[in-house]
């Protein structure tokens, strides 16, 4: 939030913006991994997703209220140019990995905040 503050604007991905995403408070990221060296079989993957259902545009929006700032849409050429191809790639892709097997086998319950709400709190606290 810092970096979006000194940059004056929230920049996003047009390509990107109704692309859904998975997300998981990070509390709840160390819970599963704690469980999955205590109680997974060698080998086995598990994903740590606690919701499957936010985009981009939601993140990008909820941080333009929380922080006052505009919106400055970017191309796809813009967003490598200035966020890389790493990110640019990862924002404009649709990323739904289901944590239903680490519910399901290892027990986790996750209980943290949605990543919406943590862009509304964390902005308070600046």
């Amino acid at each position: 939030m810092d970096i979006l503050k000194k940059a004056e604007k929230v920049a996003c991905v047009d390509v990107g913006g109704k692309r859904i995403t998975t997300t998981v408070y990070v509390d709840d990221a160390a819970r599963i991994r704690l469980l999955a060296a205590q109680n997974a079989k060698s080998g086995e993957v598990v994903n740590a997703s606690s919701a499957t259902n936010v985009t981009f545009h939601e993140m990008w929006e909820n941080m333009v209220t929380a922080l006052n700032l505009p919106l400055k849409h970017l191309s796809t050429e813009d967003a490598i140019a200035s966020l890389g191809p790493f990110l640019t790639k990862f924002i404009s892709v649709e990323n739904r990995a289901t944590g239903a097997k680490a519910r399901d086998v290892l027990g986790w319950k996750p209980s943290g905040l949605s990543i919406l709400e943590e862009i509304r709190l964390v902005s308070l606290q600046r």
